[in-house]
């Protein structure tokens, strides 16, 4: 017995004469059109996963976002053969004037991960236009750039400009890191501009005269009353309990050890080499510049288990001073082939392909989708 297309005329008359079966080339398919006679484009939008469908037709159905193309629901019913043909390379148009420089450590954003049910992370980035808008669901790239830091632009209380001379040694701030649960070390400087707002991200002070240096990760005041610095130290631990425990002290240690007093505390940008081209998939933005300094994203590695080692691997590839530019992923190389069972939908609401691939167990499905994402 041979399934035939379900077009065919029904005969159910048997021939009992010896009859020759001759092959013949059948046109290429064509693909549907909707009412207005749009014709669907297949193009892949993202990562394509196992679909709920499974759940309830008890067997794999795979889902692809596909780019917005004509709205066909309904599916087909019959083996197909999906063959990938590759997209011409475009560059991703970013918002006019958006800029994305990392200025301090990105992080796991608690509230919004468990709200969405997935993984969000953000970056604290340089002032930029602010967008609170984001992108809809697209896989995208992200990549590290390198960029030569400028030089530090000292702040100036209007009539002043900051200027830090060790005027006595630096020592812990215990009430102030006790109430932040991390070390914060003060500096006494000689008067200079009174200045208590800080910088939010780590820069390096050097010594012009020994050449030695120190990184306090954040600012919190430049000059209160311009005789104090205090600055963070988050590398080092804080034990709340038990300060005889707490590394803050080794951090005032190590910042007494750069300078002595009445040295001169150059201030510089702090940037590690040796990070550009690193490369992260993100399935959506929420926000690109949300109050002009905060990137929020969704990575590809959307498990809520497993989000603080997402963050942390992002941490590892993408460092503070680096800029973020936004691409497409590259795929497989084209002509990769996968057989289908059957269609679904061809493009539910004119985004979503859902088919049936020939491996149909529920219970493997989720690998028959990733195998399916990795070809197309």
């Amino acid at each position: 017995m041979c399934p035939i297309n379900a077009n065919a005329p029904h005969v159910d008359a048997p021939s009992s004469t010896g009859i020759k079966l001759t092959s013949i080339a059948i046109e290429p398919f064509q693909l549907p059109a909707d009412s207005n006679g749009v014709t669907l484009d297949m193009t892949i939008n993202g990562a394509c996963s196992r679909a709920s469908h499974t759940d309830w037709l008890g067997k794999c159905t795979v889902y692809c976002p596909l780019k917005s193309t004509a709205v066909i629901e309904r599916g087909y019913n019959g083996a197909l053969t999906f063959t990938s043909i590759a997209s011409p390379e475009v560059p991703y148009t970013m918002p006019s004037g958006l800029e994305l420089n990392i200025a301090s450590k990105c992080s796991k954003m608690s509230g919004h991960t468990d709200a969405w049910g997935r993984c969000v992370l953000r970056c604290q980035v340089k002032p930029t236009v602010s967008l609170g808008s984001g992108t809809g669901w697209s896989q995208l790239q992200l990549t590290s750039r390198y960029v030569e830091p400028p030089p530090f632009q000292y702040p100036s209380d209007g009539t002043t400009t900051l200027s830090l001379r060790k005027r006595n040694s630096c020592a812990v701030s215990w009430g102030h890191s006790d109430s932040y649960k991390t070390c914060v070390v003060y500096c006494p400087v000689e008067q200079t501009a009174s200045i208590g707002s800080g910088y939010g991200g780590p820069l390096v002070f050097k010594n012009p005269r020994t050449g030695t240096s120190y990184t306090p990760s954040r600012i919190m005041h430049w000059a209160w009353g311009g005789l104090t610095m205090y600055t963070y130290a988050d590398g080092y631990v804080h034990n709340v309990n038990e300060r005889s425990q707490s590394q803050c002290q080794q951090a005032a240690d190590d910042f007494n050890a750069a300078f002595d007093v009445g040295d001169i505390m150059d201030v510089w940008h702090y940037i590690e080499e040796g990070f550009d081209g690193n490369t992260f998939l993100i399935d959506r933005v929420l926000h690109w510049s949300h109050g002009s300094t905060s990137f929020y994203f969704m990575p590809s590695e959307k498990a809520v288990s497993t989000c603080d080692a997402t963050a942390a691997n992002f941490q590892s590839k993408f460092k503070v001073g680096y800029d973020i530019e936004v691409g497409y992923p590259s795929g497989p190389p084209s002509g990769q082939q996968v057989a289908v069972a059957g269609i679904h939908h061809w493009a539910y609401s004119g985004t979503g392909l859902y088919f049936f691939p020939e491996v149909s167990d529920p219970a493997t499905c989720s690998q028959t989708a990733s195998d399916f994402a990795a070809k197309l």
